[in-house]
């Protein structure tokens, strides 16, 4: 044996008893006794203390040279190791988080809690050796902990445990940096993460490592070149700032091309507003059809994968479902699955039966090809488009279709290309013109070429009756065809803003048809549209739209916190997202003169999809709700609708019934603060950014 060895310390028992302890505990130890030979400054001097062959107190034995690394020789480290045994076992015995999982694991399995620990620790050890994850457990040991005990020192009065956890996270801060920088040759040095794990363990260990490694390396290092460091950082500090003040400007610069723009309107002042009244009981009432994505699936296929992992399913290109997976129906399927075009034609028919000879027209908010954009083609979504069109004719010849495009009409998906780009290969022509000449047996010739150009019209069904297909798909961030000029692309908003003004020197109603809700499309489309509708609040009645799927509605609220005007979102007929086919029946006081063309109830309908499986089995709708009846209102303008999102605030089962008929039972937390946001979704207020401004309080 080395210098310094005695008989008594080659007892087997002392290897015995390190044995127990294990591999961390054999590092922490050594590192621990060599720390203790360095209280001298001689390293080497003769320092006796009394163990005897036992363990007992008694005969001076010499302290082993540096040169002994053996623990089991060395009566320093056997001593130690069983001083720190005994301090482990205290620790663990301690009131904390880890204790107490320990204790309740002892409780259970009948083991001593050191054993535990120690098994713990060994399995911590192997893991970081050859497990998967290794580097994931390592950071979480580096981080995780010293965070925890930096919160606890932060909240404590001393403050030397903050300067403790500071070092630490400077030292910890340094060798990411390093690590970093080094990373290619990490992958070189057998179990890495094992004595990186080890490392940090040191550092934050009572042995205060970091605090060793700040003192002796950092701060001797920094205090020799502070004026250089202080150099660096400042001018790093004002490139950075340089920097951030010019994206700060560059955003400015985008913000306001994007959304500080305007559109110029008529001098006519604001004639005053007459609330509108309650028609009189016998006079015409007119049904109107509101039919909203109905995102037919051409490929659809019953017995395909209705979960099928990708963004559509239930296609001809996703195969059949395998084993214990589920089917698609025959008729549909509230997964990730659009509509068969069997399922609209029954729809049709079921429509034509119970409503066909009542309805006075249809409105169609767009969106009729599928989710499958992947494999999208001009031509694809355009014979998806045809084939919904054709139907309609075959089955309500009769009934007039006034549509709007939805923002799947487009390719790829979302564009629509201004007029500018006509005769470019980003033209929209095969579009406008193609949809154009399909309902152009319902609309005048003026207005057909109108569309042919972005998918905007203008028709008078009625005397006194205007309706306005606006194309908000040109103020949607999706469209990034509007990025070649945010500036009221296709100039759209202008164009409305001269059609309402017309409307209003000759004192007709209109009804706006748009996809999107307008209130979600993008700040500059969105504020300017404000204006226009809160100035003709008068001669607007009612808009129409549809993109969220979801049968809801939208508030417009004005400078003054007056209601101007409602805006009905209509349900999609496609059941994709875990919902079931609807369409809505309005009831609207018009056809005659001076009508308000204002809407006085709507009925909604809905089927139950996955009802329906058998092919010789249509499915059939039903009346899910009609909306005075069930929403308890006298009638239906904009300020009634303000008043009963005021009133679901602190009516529980109105707001449930909101909930139930307008989300389709999907599951809304009954918190305040939910709740509100579940509301304040429905107000639009003139300049808001956000729903930090509804009016909505409890």
């Amino acid at each position: 044996m080395g210098r310094g060895t005695t008989d008594e310390a080659t007892n087997p028992k002392n290897g015995q008893d390190l044995e127990k302890i294990g591999v961390v505990d054999k590092y922490i130890t050594l590192a621990k006794a060599f720390a203790a030979q360095k209280i001298s400054e001689d390293p080497r001097a003769d320092r006796a203390i009394k163990v005897s062959p036992k363990g007992q107190t008694g005969a001076s034995t010499p302290l082993p040279s540096p040169g002994i690394t053996n623990p089991s020789t060395n009566p320093v480290i056997s001593m130690d190791i069983q001083k720190y045994q005994q301090d482990f076992e205290v620790l663990i015995q301690q009131p904390g988080v880890l204790q107490d999982g320990l204790k309740f694991i002892e409780s259970k399995t009948q083991v001593k809690r050191s054993y535990i620990a120690y098994g713990i620790i060994g399995v911590a050890t192997i893991w970081l050796m050859f497990g998967f994850g290794a580097q994931l457990l390592c950071n979480a040991i580096g981080f995780l902990y010293p965070a925890y005990r930096s919160v606890k020192a932060i909240q404590s009065r001393d403050k030397g445990d903050d300067t403790q956890w500071l070092m630490y996270w400077v030292v910890f801060a340094l060798f990411s940096v390093l690590e970093f920088f080094s990373d290619i040759l990490v992958g070189w040095v057998p179990f890495y993460w094992l004595i990186k794990c080890s490392f940090l363990l040191w550092c934050m260990s009572p042995m205060e490592g970091s605090t060793i490694i700040y003192n002796r390396v950092i701060l001797p290092y920094f205090l020799k070149h502070e004026s250089l460091i202080d150099d660096v950082v400042r001018q790093g500090s004002d490139k950075l700032n340089n920097f951030t003040n010019s994206a700060m400007d560059k955003a400015t610069e985008v913000n306001d091309l994007v959304n500080n723009w305007e559109v110029t309107h008529s001098n006519v002042p604001k004639p005053p507003f007459t609330p509108p009244t309650l028609p009189e009981p016998e006079a015409t009432k007119l049904k109107v059809l509101h039919l909203t994505d109905l995102h037919i699936d051409l490929s659809y296929l019953p017995g395909s994968n209705p979960d099928c992992g990708m963004p559509c399913c239930c296609m001809n290109t996703t195969g059949l479902a395998q084993g214990d997976e589920r089917r698609a129906g025959y008729w549909g399927d509230i997964a990730d699955c659009d509509l068969p075009i069997w399922t609209f034609e029954a729809m049709l028919q079921q429509i034509k039966e119970d409503h066909g000879s009542e309805l006075a027209y249809t409105i169609y908010t767009g969106d009729s090809p599928p989710h499958d954009v992947w494999q999208q083609s001009k031509e694809s979504n355009f014979e998806h488009s045809k084939r919904v069109l054709e139907l309609y004719k075959q089955y309500l010849p009769n009934v007039p279709l006034y549509l709007s495009l939805g923002n799947h009409e487009g390719f790829p998906v979302n564009s629509f290309p201004p007029e500018e780009l006509l005769g470019t290969e980003y033209s929209g022509a095969w579009l406008f013109e193609g949809v154009g000449d399909l309902i152009s047996e319902w609309i005048t010739p003026e207005a057909t070429n109108t569309f042919k150009v972005n998918g905007r019209y203008s028709i008078r069904p009625y005397p006194g009756m205007k309706i306005i297909n606006l194309n908000n798909n040109f103020g949607v961030g999706m469209n990034m065809m509007t990025y070649f000029d945010f500036h009221d692309p296709a100039s759209q908003l202008a164009w409305l803003s001269e059609e309402l003004q017309e409307s209003e020197d000759l004192r007709e109603k209109v009804h706006i048809l748009t996809h999107h809700p307008n209130g979600k499309c993008i700040r500059g489309w969105r504020e300017q549209y404000a204006k226009i509708v809160h100035r003709y609040e008068s001669t607007i009645a009612a808009t129409f739209v549809g993109h969220t799927h979801k049968d809801s509605f939208e508030i417009w609220i004005d400078g003054e916190g007056q209601a101007t005007m409602t805006t009905f979102i209509g349900p999609s007929v496609t059941p994709r997202g875990e919902k079931s086919p609807e369409y809505k029946i309005f009831t609207i006081d018009g056809g005659y003169e001076g009508a308000s063309w204002q809407v006085l109830d709507y009925d909604t309908y809905i089927m139950d999809v996955m009802d329906y499986n058998d092919p010789e089995v249509p499915p059939r709708f039903y009346k899910f709700y009609s909306a005075l009846k069930e929403f308890e209102m006298n009638s239906m303008y904009p300020e009634d609708w303000k008043m009963l999102l005021e009133r679901a605030m602190t009516d529980d089962d109105l707001y449930e019934t909101l909930v139930r008929f307008q989300a389709q039972n999907i599951a809304w937390a009954d918190e305040d603060d939910e709740r509100r946001e579940f509301l304040c979704k429905r107000i639009i207020v003139e300049g808001q950014k956000d729903n930090t401004t509804c009016p909505l309080h409890f």
